[in-house]
């Protein structure tokens, strides 16, 4: 296994020859004397050629495999690297909010009212911090998944009430049409949380009144999911790019749901955006 591509062909071919050739001689004493000819070029040909020629198919694949697993980390490494540079921004904030407070706070000139409240709002800019590098380590953390099968319409539906009454306050309408009645192999906790991620996303980036549909259709192999988000209050031209790119829980999310074989799409329409994830039907 440690030699080149190559060489292993050549061993493999010559072994191979060599075999087919200890059979022949062998057996020399059964075989007719007419068909000698054509029975020893096939014995030799047939089986070296065979064998390089699956030795040919192995090492592509090989071959192939490693190229995958190379370009896999180093777009692994590139995300983190973006997304180290996006926590390197996001945490400045709160921890410059941290330190400025902690001055005012040793001073003796303000009041114990000040205090507390300087204090309550020092604690919530550390936990913000806190939350933001928590955020980075579920992201780049190898996860421990346990793959179940499920009801991708039984889920949905648990999440869609347990985010019910954020909608409510938010004056936001969840419409569902949930009709796939497929089974996903996935892992649930896992999927609950990264499904809960984008709809709650989803919430807090809509304007009141607005209106948010999740369905789910059925293919031959596919469950496919789908938000379709209406009437988002945009945050500049590319919403979509800045949402999946710099929000530390989608990121989480997202590389969640590619471990568990899920892809994701997104699409821009006229008037918000539709994230459509799919999983291998189980």
């Amino acid at each position: 296994m440690k030699l080149k591509p190559l060489t292993k062909m050549i061993v493999t071919f010559t072994a191979t020859s060599l075999f087919s050739l200890g059979t022949l001689l062998i057996s020399t004493t059964w075989i007719p004397a007419e068909y000698v000819m054509e029975i020893w070029f096939a014995a030799l040909t047939v089986p070296a050629m065979s064998a390089l020629i699956l030795t040919c198919l192995i090492e592509l694949i090989a071959h192939n495999e490693e190229n995958e697993r190379r370009l896999f980390k180093e777009e692994k490494l590139k995300a983190i690297e973006q997304m180290g540079a996006a926590i390197s921004h996001d945490i400045r904030n709160p921890l410059t909010a941290a330190i400025g407070f902690t001055e005012l706070l040793s001073s003796d000139s303000i009041n114990q009212e000040s205090r507390k409240h300087f204090t309550s709002i020092l604690k919530t800019e550390i936990e913000h911090a806190e939350q933001i590098l928590q955020n980075y380590l579920n992201f780049t953390k190898p996860a421990t998944l346990s793959f179940t099968n499920v009801s991708i319409d039984n889920e949905l539906n648990k999440v869609v009430q347990m985010l019910q009454p954020l909608a409510n306050l938010h004056s936001i309408k969840i419409e569902t049409n949930l009709i796939s009645k497929g089974t996903i192999i996935i892992d649930r906790q896992k999927f609950n949380e990264s499904v809960t991620a984008f709809i709650q996303h989803s919430l807090l980036t809509m304007e009141p009144g607005g209106t948010l549909v999740i369905s789910s259709s059925l293919s031959k192999t596919k469950v496919i999911i789908r938000l379709d988000i209406h009437e988002v209050a945009l945050l500049g031209k590319n919403y979509l790019e800045k949402s999946l790119n710099e929000q530390n829980a989608l990121l989480s999310s997202m590389h969640t749901i590619k471990a568990m074989k899920g892809m994701i799409e997104s699409k821009t329409t006229p008037i918000g955006h539709t994230f459509l994830l799919t999983f291998k039907k189980g």
